[in-house]
């Protein structure tokens, strides 16, 4: 009996840790980090523009930043990215495009995306 309760107390563990560790994250929650972000990304900062992208998409537990969902802004931060060839943002847009997500599907764009992710992470010699 105490074999089964000491079982369960640790599964029980091993399934809140990962939800603990992502509501204890770092959040970016009031207005001026928001605007923060905002203005890093407009500067260029490609991670700020990514996270914008992901927030745009509704994915608030990712980037602990809520705002309207925007499809539209989604993309234009991911295209922001691409420019100094972001691997995630190329990387979403491709997925984007496959699956249709972002905008209708095609599959030409979405092998552009993941072609220029491959050529980014090929070593250099």
């Amino acid at each position: 009996m105490t074999r089964n309760c000491n079982l369960t107390v640790v599964l029980i563990g091993a399934l809140l840790l990962p939800i603990i560790c992502i509501a204890q994250g770092p959040r970016v929650s009031d207005k001026n980090s928001l605007d923060d972000l905002l203005v890093r990304a407009e500067h260029g900062d490609a991670a700020a523009q990514v996270q914008l992208g992901n927030a745009y998409l509704g994915r608030v537990i990712q980037t602990g930043v809520k705002v309207q969902p925007s499809t539209s802004e989604a993309v234009r931060w991911f295209l922001a990215a691409t420019e100094k060839n972001n691997i995630e943002a190329l990387l979403e847009l491709g997925r984007g495009y496959e699956y249709g997500y972002l905008c209708d599907a095609d599959g030409s764009k979405a092998v552009e995306y993941f072609r220029r992710a491959a050529e980014r992470t090929q070593p250099v010699n």
